[in-house]
């Protein structure tokens, strides 16, 4: 690839042939910060409207700007967000008019690659909710089409001579369109993994006086086991088996209140083994014998 360096960057002007274009770049560069070091690198090297060392002096910019970080940690706080973590494989997007203040952690350091621009083209776009101020971070990974595109904008900006604003601007929308799908496909994965879970809890809730195999459970949803568990386990904090337990013990807590029912009746409705089973997984979950629980429950009734 054509950047093997440490640090380029390289600011340009727009004339306005470039701006009828509609998008035209304003800045491209990559920057390589190793732990405990100076950041940015090599402030010296840019206008002093783009360097900021706190967040109270912070930076407003005029234009857009895409910071892909590769390599390392650090921060990322806007006056739109919240402060965040940002990882390797998270591209910041920064917006014109927007206070807002980024670096590495200095433990870690960070790769970056950077693209800001400007024009009618992308501020329609911000106007018509396909980015806003409020979504400023998108996390596809290590993506190669996406580093492609950053590559290839600092690749054109390193030929002195004849930079042509219309083959940047192409490559600055393509970029914005791999974001823009990328975030939609997580999206649209990360839906149907919700939906997914909130069938499976469904179904587990209807299914509570059954005993579940879990592995086959998971293939009547289309779907492996580890993949399953993994997925609810994200989003429950339990793995499906210790909810689906969870479930039965909470059932169990409802029906040892109705005195008439024997311990060895709940476990036998339930799907436990046998009592025995039953009184230890109940005690373990509650602290609570079966026995217990009812003096527990008899003795609040009264009091009440």
């Amino acid at each position: 690839m054509p950047v093997k360096t440490d640090f380029y960057c390289k600011y340009l002007s727009a004339n306005p042939e470039d701006e009828k274009w509609q998008i035209f770049c304003t800045s491209s560069g990559v920057a390589r910060t190793p732990a405990w070091g100076q950041y940015p690198a090599h402030p010296e090297a840019h206008p002093s409207k783009y360097c900021a060392d706190t967040w109270e002096q912070g930076r407003i910019l005029d234009e857009f700007a895409l910071i892909y970080i590769t390599i390392g940690r650090g921060r990322f706080k806007t006056e739109a967000n919240d402060p965040v973590i940002v990882e390797a494989g998270t591209v910041l997007m920064v917006f014109p008019g927007i206070h807002h203040w980024y670096a590495p952690f200095p433990e870690t350091g960070w790769d970056e690659y950077w693209v800001c621009f400007d024009g009618g083209y992308p501020r329609l776009l911000m106007e018509k909710g396909f980015f806003n101020p409020s979504q400023s971070l998108f996390t596809p990974g290590l993506h190669d089409e996406i580093l492609d595109d950053f590559l290839a904008i600092i690749e054109l900006t390193e030929k002195d001579s004849s930079i042509f604003q219309p083959e940047l601007g192409a490559r600055i929308i393509d970029l914005l369109a791999l974001l823009l799908k990328n975030r939609r496909s997580s999206q649209n994965e990360q839906d149907e993994e919700e939906k997914l879970v909130e069938k499976a809890k469904f179904l587990f809730e209807e299914r509570i006086h059954e005993s579940i195999d879990m592995s086959d459970f998971a293939l009547s949803l289309g779907i492996d086991y580890a993949k399953f568990r993994r997925i609810f386990k994200e989003q429950t904090n339990q793995s499906p088996y210790q909810y689906f337990l969870n479930l039965k013990i909470e059932k169990a807590k409802h029906l040892l209140c109705d005195l008439t029912t024997s311990i060895k009746e709940i476990a036998y409705s339930l799907s436990f083994e046998n009592q025995y089973y039953f009184s230890r997984v109940f005690k373990k979950k509650t602290g609570f014998s079966p026995t217990h629980w009812q003096e527990y429950y008899l003795k609040k009734v009264l009091t009440y």
